[in-house]
């Protein structure tokens, strides 16, 4: 089954392990796909991006329920 990555980098599980902190701050507050065997497997997000995307889904939550 193929997928589709959300993002525009990627990294292996390999290059995550080596050094996880470089790799996550090199991604200048960017998601990052996670490849195992050339198929993603997570994504790895910036902690500012996920606390965006959490108050955004709150947002949405709390407008759809009035």
């Amino acid at each position: 089954m193929s997928r589709t990555i959300l993002c525009n980098r990627v990294a292996g599980v390999s290059e995550l392990k080596a050094n996880p902190e470089k790799l996550v701050t090199s991604t200048a507050g960017e998601a990052l796909a996670i490849l195992s065997y050339n198929k993603p497997v997570f994504y790895c997000v910036p902690l500012e991006l996920f606390e965006k995307m959490k108050k955004a889904l709150e947002s949405q939550d709390s407008q759809a329920h009035g």
